[in-house]
């Protein structure tokens, strides 16, 4: 969502090197952000943990060929944004970048710089697009940064199909860096509960993304789930469902009224034994503990 622009210095100084070739900038942003991003990214293992909001600033970066580039960077933005909620990201909007000062072309590639800008708009992390139409084919590239650590999470850097809509490849080749760093699509759980009163709740015993977007329906990351379902005179339910990711899971539960213990047959069954039990031992115990064969006179009980 955030455009490349001129530094501030450019907007006061005309004649800075960035605003005499504002594509320079660019450029050479393109090359460190491609050799640093591929020496910090991990190696393919999920970086994604714990349920903290994940809120992402979108920067994208079009460098124009000697042709113009039929689209814009709103329309890489576009194709981009539109996935966003499905994996639990949130977006900074570009007033917030605006006012938070913007960001100079080269912060994409500096970590520390990019991490700055961004600390104003409390981004966690920064999904880089870059459109490179100067040589044939065009170079996208993608890099997802963490903002907090300033550190990459992940890049792909490629070459378009000769074939390919160069918006759709950005879109594509972000949802795959997305993917190799854990920010999945989300999965859904359909809970359709009798009475329709019913408290029902989703709960994981890590630290796990969950959002109720409906009556009985929780967006949350894929998993394991466990379900609780409570109503005021019914019986408890508890559950569990696994989740994938982009997949929904429904369930059905009619919960049934709360058993009456003194209304239960088995129950009276129960004391009538235990009432048979002590009787037997009572008289048992009132019996004499010896039986006198002799004479009275002999006897000692």
């Amino acid at each position: 969502m955030a455009r490349l622009g001129r530094p501030r210095a450019a907007v006061r100084r005309a004649r800075t090197p960035w605003s005499a070739n504002p594509s320079a900038a660019a450029l050479l942003a393109i090359a460190l952000l491609s050799s640093k991003a591929r020496a910090s990214a991990p190696g393919g293992e999920s970086v994604r943990a714990g349920a903290q909001e994940t809120t992402i600033a979108l920067i994208s970066v079009l460098v124009p060929g000697e042709e113009p580039p039929g689209f814009t960077t709103r329309d890489i933005e576009a194709e981009v944004l539109g996935f966003f909620p499905e994996r639990g990201l949130r977006p900074i909007s570009e007033e917030t970048l605006f006012v938070s000062g913007g960001i100079s072309p080269m912060c994409v590639a500096d970590p520390a710089c990019l991490s700055r800008s961004l600390a104003p708009t409390k981004a966690t992390h920064a999904l880089v697009l870059v459109a490179n139409l100067v040589v044939r084919p065009a170079i996208l590239s993608v890099v997802l940064w963490d903002a907090a650590n300033g550190v990459s999470l992940g890049t792909l850097v490629e070459a378009a199909g000769a074939e390919e809509l160069l918006t759709s490849g950005l879109a594509k080749r972000a949802r795959a860096v997305l993917d190799k760093a854990g920010f999945v699509p989300l999965g859904r759980i359909l809970v359709q509960a009798e009475p329709r009163d019913a408290l029902i709740r989703v709960s994981r015993t890590d630290q796990a993304l969950q959002e109720q977007v409906g009556r009985g329906l929780f967006r949350v990351s894929p998993g394991r789930w466990r379900i609780d379902i409570t109503s005021a005179g019914c019986d408890a339910y508890s559950g569990e469902v696994d989740v994938e990711s982009g997949r929904e899971v429904s369930t059905s539960v009619t919960l049934g009224p709360k058993s009456n213990a003194l209304e239960s047959p088995w129950l009276w069954t129960a004391i009538g034994a235990v009432t048979v039990v002590v009787v037997v031992g009572a008289i048992l115990i009132a019996q004499p503990t010896c039986v006198c064969v002799f004479p009275e006179e002999a006897c000692d009980c």
